[in-house]
């Protein structure tokens, strides 16, 4: 069986949400009203039948705390530091084919999300995600099989051609030192 019970759920709610015209956005938004409008009404409702609201969270009962926060701020630092050095690295050409690559990619992303809406592409996302295993698990040999014959025609035209095109385009050159006065003066 290809499908699972996660793929087949996932699979009648996308339809049932394409079906009706509904957008994600409005589902969520319209969950979290039901949500808020039954807490109110159990808190309303508790008070006269004596019955206490469900435990909530630490968090959102108070907060996190300085420290907490400190925690978490000082944790992530080093990994923003790396992402926005990436960022610059590419922005700024200094790896000119990680640039060409990625604009190409955001383009091409570009044209596929202005045909996909939102919720069909994490459908298929999702589905994509419970299907793939299984299937290379059915067929690993096959598979491998046709990947490392890729991978050989890829180097291959890598060789004969991109690499070729790649050293064709400039690079920065270090500067040589200026001479200095000293070595001016012993000259003459």
């Amino acid at each position: 069986m290809l499908f699972s019970t996660p793929t087949a759920a996932i699979s009648a709610g996308f339809l049932a949400l394409h079906v009706y015209k509904y957008q994600m956005l409005s589902v969520i938004a319209m969950a979290m009203s039901v949500t808020v409008g039954a807490f109110l009404a159990w808190s309303l409702v508790g008070g006269f039948i004596h019955r206490p609201l469900p435990r909530f969270p630490r968090v959102l009962r108070e907060g996190i705390t300085e420290s907490e926060a400190r925690n978490m701020v000082e944790k992530s630092v080093p990994y923003v530091n790396k992402g926005l050095a990436y960022v610059h690295r590419i922005l700024s050409g200094k790896d000119a084919f990680m640039s060409v690559v990625i604009s190409c990619s955001l383009f091409f992303a570009s044209r596929v999300l202005a045909t996909v809406s939102l919720l069909g592409l994490v459908y298929a996302a999702v589905v994509l995600l419970f299907t793939l295993p299984k299937v290379y698990h059915m067929y690993s040999a096959e598979i491998d099989g046709a990947i490392n014959m890729f991978r050989q025609k890829a180097t291959f035209l890598y060789d004969a051609y991109l690499a070729k095109a790649l050293k064709m385009i400039p690079t920065a050159q270090q500067a040589t030192p200026a001479e200095s006065s000293t070595t001016v003066k012993k000259d003459e």
